[in-house]
């Protein structure tokens, strides 16, 4: 049982001196369970992007369980709220619940986040039910840390299968710190298929604060 963490960024990139983090990237990544608080992402999607028109009710049936969706656009608002809690076991574990505006349609691309102290990464649970699991790699240099998807699975009651290449996306994404303004970080991600090259991303500019938890 693991309760000595606070997040499950603590283990591998973001290990180390949190002090010499970006304010942002702790603010996001390194909230704790027990400090009341919750971080908030505010910001601007200057694009959102798909392509092959023929994938468009692959994203459409995905978007029924907040996991990717059809809609393209620029100046889209969006926000992203992380919350910090404990499992059952004890496990630091965080939830992204992410937000993008489309005029009166609003969209959602939620993510659970949980540790795999094995190997020292961190696992991102999402699809139907939290059902895909998808381990991380993470390097940090400076203002800018990238997330590389390694691999996708499917948790099919107590087994974790892994998929093939060729039915899974590799996924991307680049924050990078802005040094002028310690609370704003640009965000970069996308998703290439090995056959069909890149299929989906967005990119924008977020502020990030930390604020209490609801009661």
């Amino acid at each position: 049982m693991i309760t000595s963490l606070d997040s499950p960024f603590e283990i591998g990139a973001l290990a180390g001196d949190p002090a010499s983090l970006p304010p942002a990237f702790r603010a996001q990544f390194l909230g704790s369970p027990e400090d009341g608080l919750e971080t908030h992402l505010v910001g601007t999607m200057d694009r959102v992007w798909h392509r092959h028109r023929w994938l468009w009710p692959v994203l459409w049936t995905l978007a029924k369980f907040d996991t990717l969706f059809p809609e393209t656009g620029r100046a889209i608002p969006a926000t992203m709220t992380v919350r910090n809690y404990r499992d059952a076991a004890g496990r630091p574990t965080q939830t992204w619940e992410r937000t993008f505006a489309f005029g009166d349609r609003v969209r959602h691309f939620d993510a659970r986040i949980t540790l795999d102290p094995a190997h020292g990464r961190v696992i991102e649970h999402t699809g139907p039910g939290g059902r895909l699991a998808v381990p991380w790699r993470m390097a940090l240099v400076n203002q800018r840390l990238q997330i590389d998807a390694l691999s996708v699975s499917l948790r099919l009651g107590r087994w974790l299968v892994r998929l093939p290449d060729f039915c899974c996306v590799r996924v991307r994404a680049i924050e990078t710190a802005d040094p002028l303004r310690s609370d704003q970080i640009h965000i970069d991600l996308s998703l290439t298929h090995p056959w069909l090259g890149p299929i989906f991303g967005y990119e924008g500019t977020f502020r990030a604060a930390r604020r209490p938890v609801p009661a």
